[in-house]
């Protein structure tokens, strides 16, 4: 704008959680009175100068004022599949698996590959690989890697490969990290194949990570089949924390692990 006096703004609101009395519509109404209120600017639903962002979570509300223009939850992936992960959430899956120089983290189930992509990315010092039995799902991560080196105009730390999650074929003790988002049984899979499923990968990863050091942080919203997995990969696996995220208006839970010493 020219002066402050011209600036212009919209206001927006994102809600998560059940049971508001009230829409999104009706408090990004009510914000941005207050705001034109106090500082005459400019109302403008298009073309704006500022955007400013109502967070209501279940929890908390937060006001921030948005820094990009498209959203970065996007970024990176140009080929998106049934599943594909926000960019934003992988960022905070691998920030939560403490990735250290050296490490070699892999996602065993990578769909389009978002988690190696911002892995790749984001936390260079580690070297990232991308696990997928599906021929189309490898094909949009070969996709999505070429467009983000030809972006980059350098090599990358990350491969893909083809392989069966259940039976890794990785040399025992060879992997750092694991860091996936499991089939939440809706779209991939089913609540009754994950049961089965859960306890295969966990006890499949057990045996190519590093005893003691080496970790998993893992994603679902199936929170019965983890739970009921637990008390299989218990003496593998040891829960050190979990937290909860919203994925597309689902409550979802994140669970990190160490590894025991006990050898399988």
């Amino acid at each position: 704008p020219s002066s402050p006096e011209h600036i212009s703004f919209r206001c927006t609101c994102y809600r998560s959680g059940e049971n508001h009395n009230f829409a999104s519509v009706d408090v990004a109404k009510a914000v941005g009175g207050a705001i034109n209120d106090k500082f005459n600017w400019d109302v403008k639903m298009k073309g704006f100068d500022l955007e400013v962002v109502v967070n209501i979570d279940v929890e908390q509300v937060y006001c921030t004022l948005s820094l990009n223009k498209v959203s970065l939850f996007k970024r990176n992936i140009e080929h998106f599949g049934p599943t594909t992960l926000r960019a934003t959430i992988c960022s905070s899956l691998l920030r939560y698996a403490e990735i250290t120089l050296g490490d070699i983290v892999v996602d065993p189930m990578c769909g389009g590959g978002s988690i190696p992509l911002e892995g790749a990315l984001g936390y260079s010092q580690g070297f990232h690989l991308g696990g997928e039995i599906h021929e189309k799902a490898i094909e949009r991560t070969r996709l999505n890697l070429q467009a983000s080196r030809e972006a980059q105009k350098n090599n990358l730390g990350i491969d893909v490969c083809k392989w069966d999650v259940t039976q890794i074929p990785l040399r025992d003790n060879s992997v750092d990290v694991f860091v996936t988002d499991l089939p939440f049984g809706k779209r991939s899979g089913s609540r009754t194949n994950n049961a089965m499923l859960y306890p295969k990968v966990m006890l499949s990863m057990a045996r190519v990570v590093r005893p003691t050091t080496g970790r998993a942080v893992l994603l679902t919203q199936d929170r019965t089949s983890i739970f009921k997995a637990l008390k299989k990969i218990n003496p593998y696996w040891k829960l050190t924390r979990q937290s909860s995220a919203n994925i597309g208006g689902l409550t979802a839970l994140i669970f990190f692990f160490k590894r025991t010493s006990n050898t399988l």
